[in-house]
């Protein structure tokens, strides 16, 4: 597990999203969260698809 989170932290510092973030057999909530205690400008904090989409269609209505 320790690992695993260390490899999440290396790889968001190297980019915002990455396959190879999906691809660590760690919960999405779980890998998320420690990208956005980390890295807090770089990765939102909400975890759940419907808050998500409820915020991004405040911003971007047309879409």
């Amino acid at each position: 597990m320790k690992a695993a989170i260390v490899k999440i932290i290396d790889l968001g510092k190297k980019d915002k999203m990455s396959k190879k973030i999906d691809a660590i057999p760690l919960s999405n909530i779980l890998k998320h969260k420690i990208l956005s205690v980390y890295y807090l400008n770089k990765y939102l904090n909400i975890f759940a698809k419907e808050p998500l989409t409820y915020f991004l269609l405040q911003f971007y209505q047309k879409n």
